[in-house]
């Protein structure tokens, strides 16, 4: 404290109680250090990469999602895994997507082959926020061959479901040497505008 003068007659300061914010600063870095250990825990793969879409870094689930550790990722590129059958749409995707107003999320289903076994994978990414400069992307994929495997079948069994359907359709029918109608079934003669395949026979 200082006199009209300025000579200091005195000190003046503030305490500021810390006792609850110190009690709990232990739970929040417990708290803090339990979510830092997130990205490799949870079965997804957590990446960031450059503005020319090299890689710079990834978690430990994207090593073993896409089979490449992250040396060699950041190296040669995890997209070496890719099925040659993808790689041609999702660079085209790719570029893109560099080449729009980015404002949504790049998104795209693809296959890696790993140990010789086809995974499909689904791939998210999205600029990194830098006050509207492009200085990244970061971005998430997931294995879900589990359910798209789960899909083909179902595809499959629909697909066996509409041929038996139109197996079933398949009129018989079979004549003498004359042309003269023998025998037929009730589809054969419904297609003939007959209530009775009996109408049919001999013609």
């Amino acid at each position: 404290q200082c006199s009209s003068n300025n000579n200091v007659t005195g000190i003046a300061g503030f305490v500021i109680d810390l006792t609850d914010s110190q009690q709990t600063k232990p739970a929040s870095q417990k708290h803090h250090k339990l979510l830092s250990h997130l990205p490799d825990i949870l079965p997804l793969g957590i990446y960031e990469m450059n503005t020319d879409g090299s890689l710079r870094s990834c978690n430990e689930s994207m090593e073993k999602i896409t089979g490449i550790s992250a040396t060699d990722a950041i190296e040669s590129g995890w997209g070496q895994n890719v099925h040659p059958e993808d790689i041609n749409r999702i660079s085209q995707a790719w570029q893109q997507y560099l080449a729009g107003d980015q404002k949504v999320p790049y998104s795209q289903t693809l296959r890696l082959i790993v140990n010789d076994e086809i995974r499909y994978i689904h791939a998210l990414c999205l600029p990194i926020p830098d006050q509207n400069q492009r200085t990244g992307y970061i971005g998430c994929l997931w294995d879900h061959t589990n359910e798209s495997r789960q899909q083909q079948r179902i595809q499959q069994q629909q697909q066996r479901i509409q041929q038996t359907e139109k197996l079933a359709q398949i009129a018989y029918w079979q004549s003498n040497p004359q042309g003269e109608l023998t025998d037929c079934d009730k589809h054969f003669a419904t297609l003939h505008g007959a209530q009775d395949t009996s109408q049919m026979l001999g013609m």
